[in-house]
């Protein structure tokens, strides 16, 4: 959905007067600089497929999805096809340390039976998310957008999300689905300061003294965050027909 949302707002506000042309014979020298598909390539290739068949797969050869992508790894690592300086460097270690303490927090609050109290605190909030998830999700967007004037993407993602993922499970909704729903709108910003990666592109343009439209791309972003609610709502009757709601 967002996709398709994102392609249909690109052309009209992004629609140049001149078409580019592309010669077919440009297309063949760019193919012929990159050459013949490499060995470790067709190994990445044979490696992303292994995992896919094993998820869709899963309920079948019953092996736990996360011993199969640490199988994976060892596979790349054994034929060296991962360098010490690719782990080092290529790896984003931080969010990997950030995903494990909310996954690490989470449990923590389901074993001190936090979640009871939360889910008494939060009872009406707890009501909605069962009763009427389309409500609970506008809870959801007032909360996040809130936060996320003083937060960071991530603390505002990890808050919200070791609160309402156990209270979720109190209520048996399945905790993926609240997961999407924060992990789509804390990626939500509407001023330059609560996007780090924006500010950086803004130094790198005045930097190198490039023409760019800062207006006209603050406009965009704000329709493609009405992108990512709209997406969320048409999602919830596919959660539905899963039975994860």
């Amino acid at each position: 959905v967002m996709f398709v949302l994102f392609l249909i707002l690109s052309h009209f506000m992004f629609r140049g007067s001149e078409k580019p042309t592309i010669s077919k014979q440009d297309i063949r020298n760019q193919l012929t600089m990159l050459g013949p598909i490499s060995s470790a390539e067709w190994f990445a290739f044979s490696g992303v497929v292994f995992f896919l068949v094993a998820v869709i797969t899963s309920s079948l050869h019953k092996i736990q999805l996360p011993w199969v992508s640490l199988a994976v790894f060892f596979i790349f690592l054994s034929l060296g096809m991962i360098s010490n300086k690719q782990m080092k460097s290529d790896i984003d270690w931080r969010f990997l340390l950030l995903l494990g303490s909310m996954i690490g927090m989470v449990h923590v609050i389901n074993y001190t039976s936090i979640d009871t109290m939360l889910s008494d605190r939060l009872y009406l909030v707890g009501e909605f998310m069962s009763e009427d998830f389309e409500i609970f999700v506008l809870i959801m967007i007032v909360i996040i957008f809130g936060l996320r004037l003083f937060l960071p993407i991530n603390a505002a993602g990890m808050i919200t999300a070791a609160i309402f993922i156990p209270l979720a499970e109190t209520h048996g909704i399945d905790p993926w689905v609240v997961a999407f729903v924060v992990l789509m709108l804390a990626e939500c910003w509407f001023f330059p300061y609560q996007a780090s990666y924006y500010i950086m592109f803004q130094g790198i343009v005045q930097k190198e003294k490039k023409q760019f439209n800062s207006k006209r791309f603050l406009q965009f972003n704000a329709l493609t965050v009405l992108f990512r609610i709209i997406a969320i709502y048409v999602s919830l009757p596919f959660f539905r027909y899963l039975n994860m709601l």
